[in-house]
Order: C-alpha cells, then sequence, then structure tokens
C-alpha cells in the first residue's frame, strides 16, 4: 500500500523501511555534591587561627598582669637620637629614682653597624634622659668592657665629668667581668667605683694593631705598588714591604703617637682618682688586676654587688629608699627584621677579632684574643 498521512508532507510507513527515531538527548552529570574535606580542612583552619589568637592575647595580657604585680614598669622616650626605655627592678615609683645605666662590649664607633654602633651617642642619651627626669637622684654605672677607640672611650668619660657638673647628682660605677683599659678609663668619671669580687680591670695603656702581611704577599707574587707623595705616607700598612731602618723610623713615629695618648690615661687616672701621676705611671704597664688588688692600688674603691652599690647611690644622694630602674636602647625595626645576624658569634681571628676599621689606630683596650660580638 503506498500513500501519505492526511495532513502530513511526510512519506508514512513502508515496509522494509527504518523507522524514524526520537532525537536522542543527552543527559548533564548532576553537580558532584560539595567535598566534606574541603569544609572539615576550612574548619581546622580557622579553629588554628582563632587558636593562635587566643594564646597571642592571654600572653599578652598576663604579661601586662605580671608587670603590673611586679612593679616592672616601662617607660621610653627618644635623648640624642637614641631611643631609651627604663624597667624597674625595684622600689616603689613613689620613690626618688636610682637609672643603672649598662656600658658594654667594644667601644668604638660603627663597630657594630646594625645598632648603630656609637656606645658614645648611647651613653650621653641615656644620661640625657636621667636629666631631664627630675626623678632620678643618682646612677649606677654598670660597666663590662675591655675598652675600645680611645677617642670613643674619652667622649664617654667626658660625658660623666659634664653630667656631675651639670646636675651634682652621685655617678657611682659598678664594674662587671671586664672593666679594663678604655673600659676603666670611662669610669674614672665616677664618683666613686665599686667592683665585683671577681672583676678584671686596669690595663692602663695603649695598643696599636699592626700586621706586615709583606713576606706572605711576596711569596704568593703580589706587590704592593701604592704610589704615595711622602715617605711615610703607607705608615703602619699592612701590605708595604720595608727594610728595617724604614720600619724603625717609623716605629719611632707611631711609639711618640702611642706614649702621647698614654700620658693622657694616666692624667685621667690621677685626677679620676686622686693619685699622684708617678703612682700611676708605677701601676699603668698594661697588666690586668683582680678587684682586691685593684683596692689594694686605690684604683677603685670597694667591693660588692648591685645591691651594695645602690646602698652607696643612696647614701651619697641622701635617700632613706630608691626606685632602682633599669636603662636599655630600644632596638630598631632593622635589628628586630635582621635579628638572626645580630646573634653573638664565637669567632676567632688572626687580627685579634677586631673589625676592619679599628685596625692601624690607637686604643684603650685589653684584648688578648677578642671575640667580637654584635651588641
Amino acid at each position: 500500500m503506498t500513500g501519505e498521512y492526511e495532513g502530513s508532507g511526510q512519506m508514512g510507513y513502508q515496509p522494509g523501511s527504518v523507522s524514524p527515531q526520537p532525537p536522542l538527548r543527552v543527559q548533564q552529570a548532576p553537580p558532584p555534591p560539595r567535598s566534606a574535606f574541603r569544609g572539615v580542612l576550612l574548619g581546622c583552619l580557622i579553629a588554628v587561627v582563632g587558636g593562635v589568637t587566643m594564646v597571642v592575647l592571654l600572653v599578652v595580657g598576663l604579661g601586662l598582669v605580671v608587670t603590673a604585680f611586679s612593679g616592672a614598669a616601662y617607660s621610653e622616650g627618644t635623648h640624642a637620637g637614641a631611643k631609651v626605655q627604663e624597667m624597674t627592678v625595684s622600689g616603689s615609683p613613689r620613690d626618688p629614682k636610682v637609672a643603672i645605666v649598662p656600658v658594654r662590649g667594644l667601644l668604638a664607633s660603627g663597630a657594630f653597624p646594625l645598632t648603630g654602633g656609637d656606645p658614645a651617642r648611647l651613653l650621653e642619651a641615656m644620661l640625657e634622659k636621667a636629666r631631664l627626669d627630675m626623678s632620678v637622684q643618682g646612677i649606677i654605672l654598670a660597666v663590662d668592657s675591655g675598652g675600645g677607640a680611645i677617642t670613643t672611650c674619652d667622649i664617654m668619660h667626658k660625658a660623666l665629668r659634664d653630667h656631675r657638673e651639670e646636675t651634682g647628682l652621685p655617678i657611682v660605677a659598678l664594674l662587671g667581668d671586664v672593666a679594663a683599659s678604655g673600659g676603666y678609663y670611662t669610669v674614672c668619671g665616677a664618683d666613686y667605683i665599686m667592683a665585683h669580687p671577681t672583676t678584671i680591670t686596669g690595663s692602663i695603656g695603649v695598643l696599636m694593631p699592626l700586621l706586615d702581611a709583606s713576606l706572605l704577599l711576596k711569596k704568593v707574587g703580589v706587590t704592593d705598588r701604592t704610589v704615595k707623595s711622602g715617605e711615610f705616607k703607607t705608615m703602619g700598612s699592612m701590605f708595604a714591604e720595608r727594610t728595617p731602618e724604614e720600619w724603625e723610623r717609623e716605629r719611632e713615629i707611631l711609639d711618640g703617637i702611642v706614649m702621647e695618648m698614654y700620658e693622657r690615661f694616666v692624667q685621667v687616672v690621677a685626677e679620676g682618682r686622686g693619685l699622684d701621676p708617678e703612682e700611676v705611671r708605677a701601676l699603668a704597664d698594661g697588666r690586668i688586676y683582680t678587684s682586691k688588688q685593684a683596692k689594694e692600688n686605690n684604683l677603685i674603691d670597694a667591693i660588692g654587688y648591685e645591691e651594695d652599690a645602690v646602698e652607696k647611690v643612696k647614701e651619697l644622694a641622701g635617700l632613706a629608699s630608691a626606685h632602682v630602674v633599669r636603662y636599655s636602647r630600644v632596638p630598631s625595626l632593622r635589628e628586630l627584621v635582621f635579628a638572626r645576624t645580630a646573634t653573638r658569634d664565637l669567632t676567632l681571628r688572626l687580627d685579634g677579632g677586631l673589625p676592619p676599621q679599628l685596625l692601624h689606630r690607637p686604643m684603650y683596650l685589653w684584648s688578648p684574643v677578642a671575640p667580637v660580638a654584635v651588641e
């Protein structure tokens, strides 16, 4: 049979032909369910952050509580270009203050670039803070240093004398492990010197570190060809080769410089300790002394501890009680960021451990083999 469906333009079904198939529909897969693991991970992260925040807040809170109840209190201020803070050591804030001012490490400008490296300016800043604080009635200069550059030590000594003259307030120096050479030079500006029973002090004298590497350079084929305007322009150079006669002429000049600085050291000790210069010269051959020996030779006034120094300041200032505070320098942001480089590394070097910029200059320094550490 043939024919067409009515109302349709298409041919009807015919035997042997393929029946038309309906159009295929592509079934889209349903979206996967939200991962439960992702939610757990997010929850753990939030919990960890929240926990750390709570711990930090708790620690800060406890610190404030401990500070409030232990009497430890801080105050800050910027003085002479350095930011100085104070912390209560003992006593009531209602009492007159006794400020502990630290002097530590190598006393030389530029020795520690990370921290600014100027102990003289830091001492001046701390003394200025004490001068501006009318409640400060005395100072304990806590010294632990083998000295350093002659000019830095001289500036620090002058700063102490100027402070005494301007304020009329007593300064008691308390010597720590070592207060030798320039460290001792500095404390001669104090009214009273007290040392711990185990202190090493003395070493009154001058040295000028010099190295001669000319023979080593010659062995490896290196020759110094420095052009100079005069015979002594390379005086003290570690690279210039010299004859014995040339070295002898240089040594005479350098000896004159060293001995002039030595005589200044002798005068500072004589004036500070009320001694005759000849008495000081008899002690000033560079040797070090124990606190007992120093006391016997009138280089110090007494042997004791921090509490003894506090009592001495109170006696000199006429105080019945005192609020003892300790000054310290506020570290800069740079130091905090690079704190790892500020760790104390013990290094032994052939040049005695001194930074290169401190070689070949007169030094008020006791440093047999000095490890250099950043302060």
